[in-house]
């Protein structure tokens, strides 16, 4: 019934409560009433009628009902603190390092002219002087991974020539960036094994300059030198694979190849680390082959060495 259709006395309302449990009412013998001018009836709530008061709600607990409570609440409280804390569901890794390759390789011009013909083909891999710094990235939200990597190589390498009678010596050095950028999903993600496949590019920006020394007399040409800068790109595709072999020993695995810019570049990339409270320290290996050749223009690299450097987590 409506409050407002009611006729009350002066000092009386009229509410609803809707009660969650059955309310008994025991008149026990006596029983005092009254009607309103609806012709509805009321029964007084005299202590002892009703087993409970329906004015007062919520209610509180019983003492059994509420010690209950509170042994139920320690047991969910206990019960969180034995569940393994899963990983974070973000990560940002910050990874210098330092690659010592060793080199080989062809880099120059081969048939066809006239003035150098096969003579600044050539084979290296000793006589090496090699600098550079390297930076790796990685972030991780969900399964989602997101991958970089910039290198930077100056490298410098001697060899004789395949023609000893015209030039004593060539001298080679490549210079330049190679960046990465990838991203992936991971479709194997447990506690402590995650493998992820990834899909980007790798750029190349290399400076390529060929130095020939004069040959011995009287046969001997004159010195020459011939530098170029290149710039293309690979499209990449691979797989990520990290083990958490225990809470300090860990291994990360990576092997990639692509093609596009190059007839064809390929990566293996494996490290294993020993992690502290601020980071891990890391070593392992990097191996990079690249083959880029376009009629009498051969560039063929193969860089295979050990890493070692730091890992931030963030």
């Amino acid at each position: 019934m409506p409050p407002d259709r009611a006729k009350l006395p002066e000092g009386w309302s009229l509410e609803a409560v809707k009660l969650d449990e059955d309310l008994a009412i025991d008149a026990k013998g006596l029983a005092s009433m009254v009607q309103d001018d609806l012709e509805n009836m009321y029964q007084a709530r005299i202590d002892g009628v009703c087993s409970f008061d329906p004015w007062k709600w919520p209610r509180q607990p019983s003492p059994a009902k509420e010690t209950l409570m509170r042994a139920l609440g320690l047991a969910l409280v206990a019960t969180v603190c034995l569940v393994p804390v899963a990983a974070p569901a973000f990560e940002f890794h910050l990874t210098p390092y330092f690659w010592i390759p060793s080199i080989d390789g062809t880099v120059g011009q081969g048939g066809g002219n006239a003035d150098t013909g096969d003579l600044v083909t050539l084979d290296f891999s000793n006589d090496l002087k090699l600098g550079g710094a390297m930076v790796n990235l990685s972030w991780r939200e969900g399964r989602f991974v997101t991958l970089g990597d910039w290198t930077y190589a100056n490298v410098t390498g001697t060899s004789a020539t395949p023609n000893g009678w015209a030039y004593s010596s060539v001298e080679v050095q490549i210079r330049g960036n190679v960046a990465q950028f990838y991203m992936g999903y991971e479709f194997l993600d447990r506690q402590d094994l995650r493998l992820a496949g990834f899909t980007g590019a790798r750029l190349y920006d290399l400076y390529g300059r060929i130095t020939l020394e004069a040959g011995p007399p009287p046969s001997g040409w004159s010195g020459q030198e011939l530098a170029a800068t290149t710039t293309w790109v690979d499209a990449v595709g691979g797989l990520r694979f990290e083990w958490d072999i225990s809470e300090h020993w860990w291994l990360v695995a990576t092997g990639d190849a692509g093609t596009g810019g190059s007839n064809l570049s390929w990566q293996a990339y494996g490290v294993g680390g020993y992690q502290f409270g601020w980071g891990s320290v890391l070593l392992g290996w990097r191996h990079l082959s690249i083959d880029k050749g376009q009629d009498r223009t051969q560039l063929k690299l193969t860089m295979s060495g050990p890493v070692v450097g730091v890992d931030f987590v963030f």
